[in-house]
């Protein structure tokens, strides 16, 4: 009967680890950067380096949401949407491509971080002694933290994966729609995970769903992935394109940030 009772308890832990396994979303060995709430603290890993940063945001940061929601403070996003909502709202707001909630990581990527947590030495930052965030007084008097551009700068040392800079990509941004600053936008959304921008253009094409333009090599490459994961792109082989990589933006991304 014991050694019923054990077969069964390894037969539970092992499809527990499959399943876990099955659905980690830290799959490679890009930086791994997710967030907690009520305080706002993003936690950011790079795996190559063992670099390990806690940068705390103030509770009075105001942040633009996607879906054109307008703009939260950080102390009350939280109660503003869903879960995934508030994800890409910071994503696309911070400028932080592949940004998960803690709680959405499984229990294989909690342990490989706890794993690489044991070898690293922590380094918190409070943003309010950075200087990248500016104080300003709304109309009512009410003081509220906005980000300077100095912080899609600085972000590209805390944020940015080493293991993609080395894969030496480069983007040609190509804004579609006439939504003024989606390309910017996008470009910073790229070189903070360390993707060179090579340059940015715009049409009158006017596009309904962005297309992405690589080679089928360079669509193996981690790098390649967490851009089409932040994009969500129709895809384009082109043999020609090496580690040159072309997005054309249309009008599902301005959707996704304006609504």
């Amino acid at each position: 009967m014991l050694k019923i009772c054990s077969l069964i308890i390894t037969i539970v832990l092992l499809t527990i680890g499959i399943i876990s396994f099955q659905k980690r979303l830290w799959r490679d060995n890009s930086r791994l950067i997710y967030y907690s709430l009520n305080p706002l603290v993003l936690t950011s890993l790079d795996p190559v380096t063992d670099e390990l940063i806690n940068v705390f945001l103030p509770d009075n940061l105001e942040i633009e949401s996607v879906a054109g929601r307008g703009t939260w403070l950080a102390s009350k996003i939280s109660k503003a949407g869903t879960r995934t909502w508030i994800t890409k709202s910071l994503e696309w707001h911070l400028a932080i491509v592949n940004l998960y909630h803690f709680d959405d990581l499984s229990i294989w990527d909690k342990t490989r971080y706890y794993n690489h947590k044991r070898t690293s030495v922590l380094k918190s930052i409070n943003l309010v002694d950075t200087g990248l965030i500016t104080l300003q007084k709304t109309t009512d008097g009410v003081e509220q933290y906005h980000l300077t551009p100095h912080w899609y700068l600085k972000g590209q040392d805390w944020f940015a994966s080493t293991e993609i800079i080395k894969q030496g990509l480069a983007v040609s941004l190509v804004n579609s729609t006439s939504i003024s600053g989606l390309g910017a936008r996008s470009a910073r959304m790229l070189e903070s995970m360390g993707i060179r921008v090579r340059q940015l253009t715009s049409t009158n094409d006017n596009l309904t769903k962005c297309r992405i333009f690589v080679s089928p090599t360079t669509a193996k490459l981690s790098g390649y992935r967490h851009i089409n994961k932040t994009f969500g792109c129709e895809e384009v082989f082109d043999e020609k394109l090496d580690l040159d990589i072309k997005i054309e933006l249309g009008q599902d991304i301005a959707k996704l940030l304006f609504g």
